[in-house]
């Protein structure tokens, strides 16, 4: 199972018992994302535009913020 960029928007505890519910035994869950690196004009420019939005001090924490449930969860 992969989430690309769209972790931060699933409800954590939801998201987690659904993955354990469809995953064989011995499956992956991996998140992936980016970090945008706005040294570059352009990059700065979208990150400023991204964090107008209401909610974006809830995906534009620290890095890891999003997974940190999942890494927080005990294997079964």
């Amino acid at each position: 199972m992969l989430a690309a960029q769209a972790f931060h928007w699933f409800e954590p505890s939801v998201a987690l018992a659904e993955f354990r519910r469809i995953l064989k035994p011995g499956g992956w869950v991996a998140l992936l994302w980016y970090e945008r690196d706005e040294s570059d004009p352009g990059t700065a420019a979208f990150g400023a535009a991204l964090r107008t939005a209401p909610d974006a001090a809830r995906v534009e924490g620290p890095r890891m913020r999003a997974g940190e449930a999942l890494a927080d969860s005990p294997p079964r």
